[in-house]
């Protein structure tokens, strides 16, 4: 439904779709450009409860994907921001779009927008919409050189060199060796169970490195075409799935003599979403469709070999905007670790061009970019440098990215290859080797981890943290504590809660936790409050009362030590809060100190209601006024017994009046000074 506040009635919507539609009689539909249209708002949606909203956003996701974001994202995945930006775009604001003229190719809840075709003539008609915020062309980002050599089959030293190993590795056991992958794969670690995006050109699983991933290809989605089908079909160049078919091998190949990728028994999402033809290239909003897609369904991982600067004619990105929060693919990027998910990315092939610096989206806060090596460790010319635009370190990692075996879609053969496109499958099979190992790594611990599995513990902006060790990854994630156990949750009365859990004897290699610092509440995957532990209180059962925001929400706990990197284990189990909301409206004082210097007010709610409460002297005149986005729970709301000035109140009585959706409550204190 259209927002009342524009105030567009439904003859209104009529005259103007008329007007629209005869103007546009003698205009073309659609040009070669594609535009985007950002909308105001979501519409009459955003005017429901919080928790409405997050049932409608929850709705919308897979199980896997409210899983992974519970236990994973950095921050409360389910936040009010988050809510709103996940909330769908408003159907009526495109259907009037739609039927003035224009032709959607990708719709984006997180940008609020639709992208597709118009007219000049149309799109201006559009952009005097009320509910239209701007109209803005879709940006094409470009790469006119890419960086690999001519397939080759590399010839194998005779006889086999690497015995002590499970599988045969073929000429690809210079790329996983260089990183020692063999000796996670020994371990029987395989990426099973993960769930990895990857975002290419398309892809041939036909080829035999390939084959054995029919079976674990769980979705495939074309987003340049709108369709289900990532290998080539009538229409794409005869390339058009090379790329794409070269990455997913180096992560996740399986031809024992010829090629393993690090990840060869992981689940697969493909997304096509670059265009290849006189160049490759890939348009934002194809990208921004395929992060969102990723996300609903689930994904833990996301690799792009994007690495793309160069835009076309009249684009107006530079190097000042790769910053980590200004392109549309980069804030997408941002949008997917926000909700959990583990983006790697190619730092970018501009090490030898003007451009020169790391590429979008690698320079993302939270995302892994990833520069190339040669087999001598040192850093490729081509490699994009740091630092970002506002002074990050990148790229945040290297790897082999010269001479990289993978598979050859036109011949069914296999090939080396240059390029950070090549780098970064290969540790985003490390961090699915990882997470094999431990399910409930954080993003922020994740990125800690690989940073520290590198080489150059003094990190530059040529090659990051260095070179990814996977035996060093997986023996830091090893070296966090082991999470608490036995973690649930008991009424403590009066609006608080109490937290039981039996803290960790050891770390997760089983060495002593004798650096114990701290436990951890989360809410909602947010951290809520710390309490403080020594290494004396390992083992034993533990307990600790503390303010909850809200009912029926989760908790988890985990431990800290004090340590560099990681220094928190992973989460306990979740356990929702047994509170549940007041049936009504209430107000009493939960703490009031007459000869001291506070007040708690306590202020129950049956459902989330702004508070205001208004403190008067016994003259009428206002003293105090405290505004408070309250909670269905008992909200509990301290007062200094300070004025507006921050002055001290003189003795006497004070009324107060607590006023909310449900009403208005007045009562009064006393102070005695």
């Amino acid at each position: 439904m259209i927002n009342p506040k524009y105030k567009l009635n439904s003859a209104v919507v009529a005259l103007i779709l008329l007007s629209c539609f005869l103007f546009s009689q003698s205009l073309t539909a659609s040009g070669n450009d594609r535009y985007w249209v950002f909308f105001a708002d979501k519409g009459n949606i955003e005017t429901l409860s919080i928790l409405k909203k997050e049932e409608i956003v929850r709705n919308q996701l897979s199980q896997e994907a409210i899983e992974r974001r519970l236990v994973r994202a950095p921050k409360n995945a389910f936040n009010k921001i988050s809510i709103v930006q996940d909330l769908p775009v408003n159907t009526d604001y495109i259907e009037v779009v739609k039927q003035i003229g224009f032709t959607v190719h990708q719709k984006s809840r997180w940008f609020n927008a639709i992208s597709g075709y118009a007219s000049k003539e149309i799109l201006d008609q559009i952009s005097q919409l009320p509910f239209v915020k701007s109209v803005e062309r879709v940006k094409k980002f470009v790469e006119k050189e890419r960086i690999q050599n001519t397939p080759t089959i590399v010839p194998l030293a005779p006889g086999r060199l690497y015995e002590s190993f499970d599988f045969d590795y073929g000429p690809s056991f210079t790329q996983v060796n260089f990183h020692k992958i063999p000796q996670l794969h020994n371990q029987g670690l395989s990426g099973s169970g993960i769930r990895i995006g990857i975002f290419d050109t398309g892809f041939n699983l036909d080829h035999p490195a390939l084959q054995h991933l029919r079976q674990a290809i769980i979705a495939e989605r074309d987003f340049i075409n709108n369709d289900n089908i990532t290998k080539n079909q009538p229409g794409d160049p005869s390339n058009q799935d090379d790329h794409g078919t070269i990455t997913l091998s180096v992560i996740g190949g399986m031809d024992e003599g010829e090629l393993i990728g690090p990840a060869y028994n992981a689940e697969y999402f493909l997304a096509k979403t670059e265009v290849v033809n006189y160049e490759r290239h890939v348009e934002e909003d194809n990208w921004a469709a395929a992060a969102e897609w990723a996300d609903s369904l689930g994904m833990d991982i996301v690799s792009t070999s994007l690495g793309y600067s160069t835009f076309e004619i009249g684009e107006d990105y530079t190097p000042d905007d790769m910053d980590g929060e200004t392109t549309i693919i980069t804030r997408a990027a941002n949008f997917l670790t926000d909700r959990g998910v583990i983006v790697l990315s190619s730092a970018g092939n501009e090490g030898n061009h003007n451009w020169h610096i790391i590429t979008a989206p690698a320079d993302g806060r939270y995302v892994i970019a990833v520069g190339a090596v040669s087999t001598s460790n040192s850093v490729a010319s081509f490699s994009s440098r740091g630092p970002t635009a506002d002074g990050r370190i990148k790229p945040d990692v290297v790897g082999l990215g010269m001479n990289v075996y993978g598979a050859v879609s036109s011949n069914q053969g296999y090939g080396g290859f240059n390029g950070t496109s090549m780098s970064c499958p290969l540790i985003a099979g490390i961090c699915a080797l990882v997470l094999e190992e431990f399910p409930d790594l954080t993003i922020y611990n994740m990125v800690k981890i690989i940073r520290k599995s590198g080489d150059t513990p003094i990190p530059n902006n040529d090659r990051g943290w260095g070179k990814v060790d996977a035996v060093k990854a997986l023996t830091v994630a090893s070296s966090a504590p082991a999470p608490p156990t036995a973690f649930s949750l008991t009424d403590a009365g009066r609006g608080y809660l109490t937290a039981h859990w039996t803290n960790p004897i050891a770390n997760v290699d089983g060495t002593p936790l004798d650096d114990f610092d701290a436990i951890n509440i989360y809410e909602r995957g947010i951290l809520l409050t710390s309490f403080t532990r020594s290494p004396g209180d390992t083992g034993r059962a533990d307990s600790a009362v503390f303010i909850p925001w809200g009912t029926n929400l989760p908790y988890y706990v985990t431990a800290v030590n004090n340590e560099s990197l990681p220094n928190e284990s992973t989460p306990s189990n979740i356990v929702y809060s047994p509170l549940s909301a007041p049936s009504n409206f209430s107000v009493k004082l939960l703490g009031h100190d007459p000869l001291g210097k506070h007040t708690t007010f306590g202020i129950a709610l049956p459902q989330p209601s702004p508070i205001t409460i208004t403190i008067y002297n016994m003259l009428g005149q206002k003293v105090k006024t405290i505004f408070y986005s309250g909670r269905a729970i008992l909200n509990r709301l301290n007062w200094d017994q300070r004025n507006e000035n921050g002055m001290q109140l003189a003795s006497g009585i004070y009324p107060f009046r607590v006023k909310t959706n449900f009403g208005k409550i007045d009562s009064k204190v006393m102070i005695i000074r």
